[in-house]
């Protein structure tokens, strides 16, 4: 054996023992050289294989003209060489096998292309994992895109794509990296910034927000570094779109806030009431005293008038609050709009077109028409106060099923609902106080009170049910009130209370167990001036000690509800086991509740609201004889 040939022996075996295939092939197509690992992966012997037509033979079919084009295109010099590419090839049973190929050129001495050396890795594996993960990636709603070493996107999923599209307004291209498109350096520093960190090998989720269309989205953005042995090869980043969780949350505070609110106006309607008895009682009794001297009677009746319109605002307080006495009936919401814009076309102006569009297959609903009625009208008002030069107002009504998933409605039971739609193309309200519209006093109107929208929310929670709003400044309001609807349709009557003339009271004795001293008082004096006679407790333990031994004297007990060591309610039981027939009148700063409406259900005779005026304490004794 000569030198070269034994320099071409040792050749074949250092590429033999290559784990990838090697093959050159000339222009005639023919394979003139392959190593031992190409026929391996082939499946041939290398005598049936040299001479061989590569691409009529190894090729799939679907795809043999394609690739002798651009074959005979390098070889003519029309066509830049390609130094990588991927294609598959056929093995003796018949399986395609993906291959990475790096290619080289062998030329003659004139420097004309004769033949391609070419060196490839099978990658069907590798492949077939990358269409399983691409698969995946593209089934999830999430945004996915996996960057490589460099922080080049090498994989995305079309979600990802339209939402980068959509957030940095560019356009997602391979091999780019989106965030260099970007006009603004800061934006583009901070994208940077990120990524250097990931490639730290840090671990890190960001949240941001964006006006899309306008519409503010929130998205959260999770990186996750690929390390291999030790180094960060790439990185991960996992995406989505959080903006109905945030919403959720958002509903959570507000209903949250709402309730805290509740309770706080509450309580403070009910120990304004409170005041108010001692004020209002005192000064309507005065009143009555000082008929005969026209000035102080005017004096008087200024105060009265001043406790009156207090009381009116600590009702609101209560409807807010949710704390409000309501009257139960069945109710034709469809009725009832049409009675509230026949209202409304009677007193807005004229440039205001109010339209209704009842859609709503089931239109009745239990509550109070009154509360439900002021309810309505204090939104519409609303509206009507956006449109200064006058406007569309429109009322639709249409029939929901409310799931535990809704995010809209997160304080109500689920159930079918009527949805009373009352949207203006209003001024309009500003998304910065958009959520502290129904808190009590808030308003951004000059002689406004900050009651009307407050008042309203309660009313409509108190029925169980709640509100919605959307907003835009400049192109209007749109007020969702859902209302739970009845199930079934029985005739319901309402009770009248007949009063009759108040009775003479010489001879009655009245106990009254308050814990509030002005309000005794205040109580007290009141009774005295229509000869009754009285015995005034402020400690409710002792009342009932005296109630042991004189009950037989004892006509009517005016009970507080609210005490504190031992409430009305237990007062009341104790009354009721040392004398079963006792003649109970409930008072209480608060409306008729769940806690009034107890102690009338176990016996009570009646209730009294405070603040109260002297006829209306009197009319009520009337009613017990």
């Amino acid at each position: 054996m000569n030198p070269l040939e034994e320099e071409n022996r040792k050749l074949k075996q250092y590429i033999d023992i290559a784990g990838a295939i090697i093959v050159v092939i000339n222009r005639k197509y023919q394979v003139t050289f392959i190593n031992k690992e190409g026929c391996t992966i082939l499946g041939y012997d290398e005598e049936e294989i040299l001479g061989s037509n590569w691409f009529d033979n190894f090729i799939p079919e679907r795809m043999r003209d394609r690739v002798k084009k651009v074959f005979n295109q390098i070889m003519s010099g029309d066509l830049d060489p390609v130094e990588y590419y991927e294609n598959p090839v056929i093995t003796r049973d018949g399986r395609e096998l993906h291959i990475a190929w790096h290619n080289s050129y062998i030329t003659d001495n004139d420097g004309n292309l004769i033949s391609t050396l070419s060196s490839g890795l099978d990658i069907t594996e590798v492949t077939r994992t990358n269409a399983n993960l691409r698969a995946m990636i593209e089934n999830t709603d999430d945004y996915i895109m996996i960057a490589d070493k460099n922080g080049f996107p090498a994989m995305f999923n079309e979600n990802y794509k339209k939402i980068i599209e959509t957030i940095l307004g560019i356009e997602m291209k391979p091999g780019i990296k989106p965030h260099k498109q970007l006009e603004d350096k800061e934006s583009v520093a901070f994208w940077d910034n990120l990524h250097k960190r990931v490639f730290t090998g840090e671990k890190f989720m960001i949240e941001f927000n964006i006006e899309v269309k306008g519409v503010m989205r929130y998205f959260e953005f999770r990186f996750y570094p690929v390390i291999e042995n030790g180094n960060v090869v790439g990185f991960t980043e996992h995406s989505r779109d959080i903006t109905k969780q945030k919403q959720l949350e958002e509903n959570l505070r507000h209903a949250e806030k709402m309730r805290v609110i509740g309770q706080l106006a509450g309580g403070i309607a009910h120990d304004f009431n409170n005041q108010l008895t001692g004020i209002m009682g005192c000064a309507d009794l005065l009143k009555q005293k000082l008929i005969h001297d026209p000035e102080l009677f005017e004096i008087v009746s200024t105060i009265v008038k001043s406790a009156s319109r207090s009381a009116e605002l600590t009702q609101q307080l209560l409807a807010f609050a949710r704390k409000g006495s309501k009257i139960t009936t069945q109710i034709h919401i469809h009725t009832m709009l049409e009675e509230l814009i026949s209202m409304l076309q009677r007193s807005i102006q004229k440039k205001i077109n109010i339209s209704l569009h009842a859609d709503a297959g089931m239109d009745i609903v239990d509550g109070d028409a009154s509360f439900l009625q002021n309810a309505l009208l204090n939104i519409a008002l609303n509206a009507r106060d956006a449109m200064p030069g006058g406007g569309e107002f429109i009322i639709r009504t249409k029939t929901e099923e409310i799931t535990t998933t809704d995010n809209r409605l997160l304080d109500v039971t689920p159930g079918s609902y009527i949805c009373i739609e009352m949207e203006d193309r209003g001024t309009g309200i500003p998304q910065e106080i958009l959520s502290r519209i129904f808190e009590p006093y808030f308003t951004t109107k000059e002689n406004g009170t900050g009651m009307g929208l407050a008042a309203a929310y309660g009313s409509i929670k108190q029925h169980g049910g709640t509100i919605n709003v959307k907003s835009e400044s400049g192109k209007g309001t749109c007020f969702s009130v859902f209302l739970p609807l009845t199930p079934h349709i029985t005739p319901v009557e309402e009770n009248h209370v007949d009063t009759g003339n108040a009775s003479k009271s010489e001879n009655r004795t009245i106990m009254i167990i308050e814990d509030e001293e002005h309000v005794l008082k205040a109580t007290s004096f009141i009774l005295d001036h229509y000869h009754y006679k009285t015995v005034e407790f402020l400690d409710a333990i002792r009342a009932i000690e005296y109630y042991k031994s004189h009950y037989r004297e004892i006509n009517v007990v005016l009970l507080d509800l609210v005490m504190p060591a031992i409430d009305g309610e237990e007062v009341f039981e104790e009354l009721k086991k040392i004398n079963p027939e006792v003649s109970v009148i409930v008072m209480s700063g608060y409306s008729i509740n769940s806690q009034v409406q107890d102690v009338l259900d176990k016996g009570a005779k009646g209730f009294i609201q405070k603040p109260f005026k002297a006829k209306t304490l009197i009319e009520q004794l009337a009613t017990i004889r």
